[in-house]
């Protein structure tokens, strides 16, 4: 029997709205398939009622019923097209649109009450269901402006989105083609058998399936509704939309003021001959593999700033969103600061330099008058800076005490000031000719203290703390001995700082190769062979293969020094 067509038609609408119900969320573009959907399924039931009714009443009310799939569904699929395209409909079309279809609506709700829309109507019965036949007035015409206006508009925004605006990619426009052909097939078909079987509710099982497909495949790439998933989206800020697959899937207005050559990319295709697609596809690897999701492009005219998402379907990630927003003024702000930055650095730098210059031209004075008093060590403290250096390039050269490199610097420039405490000696214990007694001596050996606390007041608020230290230590412990025998604090072994090990190795070597008022200058072999002896006792015995390295390199120094 014919009423099971109408039972089966109902059913499917129905199966086709509960998968856009399990598949809800909330975008424009699906409430607008919802909503669809359920006129749909309205308009069928009404087409089933009318099949089942027998009284002129009834058939009245269902006739209404199906006409409101009739007056409602083509601006509806219209407003959902130009959704899927990113056409904006100006809101004075979107009120007359609905309007004139409420109005024809009303005319509809005259049916059974007056003749102004159907002039007359019988019933009849045709395999079990009732067949209405109706004869119209002319007011009629306005539901079929309502069906083939909506049509052609529909029609019209295809094109447009298609070879304009390029969001909507073939497969889609096929889509739609579909439909509208579809809807007009079944409007001429309805011409010859409406009055036996009505072909509507057919068609809005078709509908509803090309919705469901348009649902899975195109609509949850819709632009406008993965922009409204970003915090703080703005209508100036560009966005490009991408699957999985990094294939184009649309583009905001707005990405064309930065990018005009998006308007050549079909969509889901991937972008060919726009370079800068391709830093797009290598910054969403960067993305995926290390989740890095800022990044910037631009030119001394225009600069952006690039920040993708991901774009997620029911908690599922099927593809990203390319958020590109300008921030020249920042940028250009930012490169101002850096250029000021720079030049106060350098004139910070610069100011450094000349104070670390009188400091050290200071400290060098201050040896020299040292030196010009003591009349027995005279070149003593430049050719102990010397040493050392030659003793820190060994230990360098070799990786033999892995010395950081702001710790030889430090010590080439601390071994100076070694003795700078001999300016507070006497003259006449640091000028004497000849060996000092036991009380002279014991006021020499003041010259390792005062020398420190010398040292501390030269660099104190002016060095850093890390470099005053190191200097101290060369100052106060150079006369350490490696057995404890040394002064002033009598420290033994690794107690007595790296720094000092180093001095005493470099002051006692001078002592013996130059030559003094009281004795003549050692020859180099026995001065080796008395440094050697006294490694393990004098001399810290790591310090034993750096001298050894560095012999040769000292006795060229002193012989060409002579």
């Amino acid at each position: 029997m014919l009423i099971y067509y109408y039972y089966v038609a109902t059913i499917l609408v129905l199966i086709n709205l509960l998968i856009f119900i399990a598949n809800f969320e909330e975008k424009k573009v699906n409430a607008l398939c919802l909503l669809l959907n359920l006129l749909m399924l309205v308009a069928n039931l009404g087409y089933l009622a009318k099949a089942l009714s027998t009284d002129p009443g009834e058939i009245h009310i269902t006739l209404k019923i199906c006409y409101i799939g009739g007056c409602f569904i083509p601006p509806l699929l219209f407003y959902t097209t130009c959704c899927v395209g990113n056409v904006k409909i100006p809101r004075l079309i979107k009120v007359f649109s609905y309007g004139f279809s409420f109005l024809v609506y009303c005319f509809v709700l005259t049916i059974g009450m007056s003749k102004i829309y159907y002039k007359s109507m019988s019933i009849s019965s045709f395999m079990g269901t009732t067949i209405v036949s109706r004869e119209v007035t002319p007011l009629y015409f306005l539901f079929y402006l309502v069906l083939i206006g909506n049509m052609i508009a529909e029609f019209a925004i295809l094109l447009y989105t298609y070879n304009k605006k390029n969001s909507i990619s073939k497969k889609t426009m096929l889509i739609f083609l579909i439909v509208e052909g579809l809807t007009i097939l079944f409007f001429f078909l309805a011409k010859f058998i409406d009055d036996y079987v009505e072909v509507m509710p057919l068609l809005y099982v078709i509908d509803g399936w090309v919705l469901i497909y348009l649902h899975k495949t195109v609509l949850k790439y819709n632009i406008e509704d993965a922009i409204s998933t970003i915090m703080n989206a703005q209508e100036t800020t560009g966005y490009i939309l991408f699957n999985t697959n990094l294939c184009f899937m649309g583009a905001n207005d707005y990405i064309q003021t930065i990018i005009p050559e998006v308007l050549s990319i079909k969509l889901e295709k991937k972008a060919q001959g726009i370079p800068l697609f391709d830093n797009f596809y290598e910054w969403i690897e960067k993305f995926e593999s290390d989740k890095q999701n800022d990044f910037s492009f631009g030119n001394e005219e225009r600069h952006f700033q690039i920040t993708i998402y991901y774009k997620t379907h029911r908690k599922k990630n099927i593809g990203f969103i390319v958020q590109i927003k300008e921030d020249t003024d920042k940028y250009k702000y930012m490169q101002l600061l850096q250029i000021h930055k720079n030049d106060l650095e350098n004139q910070v730098q610069e100011k450094t330099e000349h104070i670390l210059n009188i400091q050290e031209k200071l400290v060098l004075g201050m040896a020299s008058m040292v030196e010009n008093r003591d009349g027995n060590t005279g070149g003593h403290i430049r050719r102990t800076s010397e040493v050392v250096n030659i003793l820190l390039n060994t230990i360098v050269q070799n990786n033999m005490l892995k010395l950081k490199k702001e710790f030889v610097e430090d010590m080439i420039r601390a071994a100076p000031m070694h003795d700078l405490g001999k300016i507070a000696i006497d003259d006449k214990i640091l000028r004497k000719p000849g060996r000092l007694t036991e009380e002279e001596y014991a006021i020499m050996k003041t010259h390792a203290t005062k020398s420190s606390e010398l040292v501390q007041e030269l660099l104190k608020d002016i060095e850093k703390e890390q470099f005053v230290t190191l200097a101290n230590n060369v100052a106060r412990h150079h006369h350490e001995r490696w057995d404890g025998n040394g002064y002033p604090d009598k420290l033994k072994g690794e107690e007595i700082p790296l720094e000092a090990r180093i001095m005493a190795v470099a002051d006692v070597y001078d002592a013996l190769v130059s030559k003094r008022c009281y004795k003549e200058a050692m020859s180099f072999e026995d001065a080796a062979k008395i440094m050697i002896e006294s490694m393990g006792s004098h001399f810290d015995p790591a310090l034993k293969e750096v001298f050894l390295k560095s012999q040769k390199r000292l006795e060229n120094y002193y012989y060409y020094d002579k």
